[in-house]
């Protein structure tokens, strides 16, 4: 992550994931809890999220941090690449 630069950051409203995410951009990037991201709530949540920031940031890297399973729905309406 060292050479990746980070233009917007969001997690779930876990403390794990908003924790990885200050330790991956620090005070670089404003970290952003995001209920949507919350497996709880279901899919539809999830892609209306995602089609949300589609649509708001045409350019720019996004860091999205959750649970395996809110990732894997999020990776059918994106390219990006996961590490997990």
């Amino acid at each position: 992550m060292k050479g990746i630069s980070i233009d917007y950051c969001y997690t779930d409203t876990s403390i794990a994931s908003f924790g990885t995410a200050l330790l991956l951009v620090g005070d670089k990037v404003i970290v952003n809890k995001v209920d949507a991201l919350d497996k709880e709530l279901g899919k539809e949540n999830v892609t209306s999220f995602i089609e949300e920031i589609n649509n708001k940031y045409k350019e720019g890297k996004i860091l999205i941090i959750a649970e395996k399973s809110v990732l894997s729905i999020i990776n059918k309406y994106t390219d990006a690449i996961f590490i997990s």
